[in-house]
């Protein structure tokens, strides 16, 4: 089968040539959004906030607490300047960076319900997290209007094995709790698709898979 990878560059880009055969082992494979989800966290530089910190650690020194450096807890920031006084370009990198932090979290919860579901309800289905994305050709255009930023190349793919397929828009809701996040997940792993437009069709690759050709390279942000 063939179909269409979208690979965000800066990542085993030497893995994604023409010709190359990957394979994508659920026991070692692990996609963007795995390390994304398992490599957030909540700080920040202090080196970005050196007059706020500077304050701090002259308190936490006094106090005995040992010395700021590396990375700080946003929140504790936040905390600091809810108590005094901050500049407005301050507290405006403060905002940008609790958002940059805060909004990936609803997608993080939500992949992990859904991985929870899956390993509980159907683990004979691939993982989301260790999975190889692809589309097709009618899809094409839809998945390559959803990248923002960056640089990516546009890959026909061989697939050896028949992929699993769903639709993006059965992914649980993100401004669900939790429980009902893993509640939602059965739509999604057991796909009616009938009424569902299948240019939003995702499929989620496990197996050998072969780089045809590079056909495109989008650029955005």
């Amino acid at each position: 089968m063939e179909l269409f990878h979208l690979h965000l560059k800066g990542m085993n880009d030497n893995k994604y040539k023409e010709g190359s055969i990957l394979d994508i082992n659920p026991n070692k494979f692990n996609n963007r959004l795995y390390t994304r989800i398992y490599t957030s966290n909540v700080t920040v530089p202090c080196n970005d906030y050196r007059a706020i910190v500077d304050v701090i650690n002259r308190y936490a020194i006094a106090a005995g607490l040992g010395y700021f450096d590396g990375r700080m807890n946003i929140g504790e920031l936040f905390d600091y300047a809810l108590r005094r006084q901050v500049s407005p370009e301050e507290l405006y990198k403060l905002l940008t960076d609790a958002r940059d932090i805060i909004l990936p979290m609803g997608t993080n919860l939500r992949e992990m319900a859904m991985e929870e579901y899956r390993r509980d309800n159907c683990p004979d289905k691939p993982s989301r997290l260790h999975s190889l994305y692809a589309c097709s050709e009618e899809g094409l255009s839809y998945w390559s209007k959803r990248i923002y930023d960056g640089v990516t190349d546009v890959l026909r793919i061989e697939v050896e094995d028949n992929p699993f397929v769903s639709n993006e828009k059965l992914l649980p809701d993100e401004g669900l709790d939790y429980s009902n996040k893993i509640i939602s997940s059965y739509k999604y792993f057991n796909p009616k698709s009938k009424d569902l437009d299948p240019t939003s069709n995702e499929y989620l690759i496990q197996g050998n898979v072969r780089i045809l050709e590079k056909v495109d390279e989008i650029r955005r942000g």
